[in-house]
């Protein structure tokens, strides 16, 4: 594991082959960015770092890699779902392939990033991530492969839509009322803090922005208590396509707002290939990707 890249994969055993395509296509200049990509199995740490699955075993690497060996490590990409149970006491659990932080009802990857000694998550404090780091949620080879193609459509440089979508962002929030109940949560504020954020660095930086809001407060119920003008509206922003897309609001694992601003059934309706948005859903139990239940 002597390795020292700029950006890194840490997968399974099983996922290797498509790990290695990912670092290939990183590496080949077919990107806008090159980056210099290593592939390192979560068997091989677990075999110098602990005998057992382990977040804390992960983030000891990341450690040694970063601040001992590694300087230039900037992007860490954690290539497999996870869950609370990955020593499967439970045992309808499904695999966890990298497992995630837990503490308590809390779960966060921003565990494996916080390098500094004295920092901590939760409980902790800390200013900025060591490394950026994502998750991919990936089950198997098939979705590996899927999120590889779909990579290529993102950033290869041959095939990529360098439109003008590129520069918007589509913000969306809950109006006030949950269910038959006033809702406090100030969602639309929520929303225009973020916003004013991005415009800040926006100007600073001198990049163009379209915005493109839909605040649920400005749409009419229909005789049901949805809102599909709403819906409709964000279905057609999605697929002329945008950078980013956030909510903020309440939701749950197939759909957003008691209005039904977006659910399940409206990816049946996405049109986006090519034009994949970033997607930032600032709702409680909007996606449990760390459950131990089967998926489906």
């Amino acid at each position: 594991m002597a390795v020292c890249p700029e950006y890194l994969i840490i997968t399974s055993e099983a996922f290797l082959a498509s790990a290695e395509k990912l670092k290939q296509f990183r590496e080949s200049g077919e990107a806008v960015t090159k980056f210099s990509t290593e592939v390192v199995l979560t068997e091989d740490i677990y075999r110098n770092y602990g005998a057992h699955p382990s977040p804390v075993a992960i983030r000891d690497y990341l450690r040694y890699l970063k601040y001992e060996n590694c300087a230039r490590l900037k992007y860490v990409l954690l290539a497999g779902g996870g869950n609370y149970d990955y020593r499967r006491i439970r045992l309808n659990s499904r695999e966890s392939i990298i497992p995630p932080y837990e503490i308590e009802d809390y779960s966060s990857d921003d565990f494996y990033a916080v390098l500094k000694e004295g920092e901590g998550v939760r409980y902790g404090d800390y200013q900025e991530l060591s490394l950026s780091i994502g998750r991919l949620p990936i089950s198997n080879v098939a979705e590996f492969e899927n999120y590889i193609e779909k990579v290529k459509d993102y950033e290869q440089v041959s095939i990529m839509d360098n439109g003008a979508w590129r520069n918007s962002i589509i913000f969306n929030a809950d109006d006030a009322t949950q269910g038959t109940r006033i809702d406090n949560i100030k969602h639309t504020d929520q929303m225009e803090r973020t916003a004013a954020v991005i415009d800040k660095q926006a100007v600073e930086n001198d990049f163009a922005i379209d915005w493109k809001k839909i605040s649920l407060l400005q749409y009419e119920r229909d005789g049901s208590g949805k809102k599909p003008v709403a819906a409709k509206e964000l279905l057609l922003r999605l697929n002329q396509g945008a950078l980013f897309t956030f909510y903020y609001g309440h939701g749950n694992a197939v759909q957003w707002a008691d209005e039904d601003l977006l659910n399940t059934s409206s990816l049946n309706s996405l049109y986006n290939k090519n034009k994949y948005t970033i997607l930032g859903s600032f709702s409680f139990a909007a996606l449990a990707y760390n459950s131990s239940l089967p998926c489906g």
